[in-house]
């Protein structure tokens, strides 16, 4: 059965019989007047209220049965509730431990970083003139040369010589004089001192024998101190098929 055929039979069965209204609640009054046993009341009023609830069921009945003639568009799903957000509660401060102070981001220095300064061996008390095969003797001249004198007893695969000229206040470059060939020789200055730097080309040997090694200056000399003034060595050289770094180094007096 559906929904159609019931409203047709409503409709019909409302048409046949129409209540009297008016009449129903004339009945209903003239009721109340009576005085009859509180049996017969209650038994009155039940039905008193029997027919109405009748009346007004057949009244919501009849809107049903019209109202399916033009039955409106079923209500449109309302939108699914959003569940509210979940906010954490906002932790609060422990009352013992103090506020940390923002740190400072300081600016990179623009100072140039401290130089890096190499020890200078070859000082009084501070001298190694002989190593393996190889030794060594410094002096100087009273015309400005300072020299150094090298004795090998076995060839050297290397050689790295350094004579320093310190304090060179007063003093101008002169010559750098290499005793051989396959030696080369450059002038530098480090600060207040001059470098005269005797290097054994790559891939060369320097037969065993002994070398003079000059450093020529000129300027103020007559009474130029020297004690400040050293030399270095570093050199390599084989002895029973083994290699051996040799390093040296000492000044000009003329005793250690």
């Amino acid at each position: 059965m559906n929904d159609d055929f019931l409203r047709s039979e409503l409709r019909n069965a409302l048409s046949e019989h129409t209540p009297d209204r008016t009449a129903m609640l004339n009945r209903m009054a003239a009721n109340r007047a009576a005085t009859p046993s509180p049996r017969g009341r209650r038994l009155r009023l039940a039905g008193a209220a029997a027919a109405v609830t009748t009346v007004l069921g057949l009244g919501g009945v009849a809107q049903w049965a019209l109202a399916g003639e033009h039955e409106p568009a079923p209500p449109a799903a309302p939108p699914p509730a959003t569940a509210p957000a979940i906010t954490s509660p906002t932790p609060r401060p422990s009352k013992s431990s103090p506020t940390p102070t923002p740190s400072r981001t300081s600016s990179p220095s623009t100072s140039p970083p401290a130089a890096t300064t190499t020890e200078v061996r070859g000082h009084p008390g501070d001298t190694q003139v002989e190593k393996g095969t190889l030794w060594s003797d410094g002096s100087v001249v009273a015309d400005g040369r300072s020299r150094v004198t090298l004795k090998a007893k076995t060839a050297l695969t290397s050689l790295d010589l350094i004579l320093r000229i310190e304090p060179a206040t007063g003093l101008t470059t002169g010559k750098v004089n290499s005793p051989d060939p396959r030696v080369n020789a450059t002038l530098t200055r480090d600060g207040n001192a001059l470098l005269y730097r005797f290097t054994l080309a790559k891939g060369q040997t320097l037969p065993s024998g002994t070398y003079v090694f000059t450093a020529t200056y000129k300027g103020d000399i007559t009474d130029r101190d020297a004690a400040q003034d050293t030399y270095e060595a570093f050199a390599d050289t084989t002895v029973d098929d083994e290699n051996k770094r040799l390093h040296i180094y000492g000044n000009y007096f003329p005793t250690d």
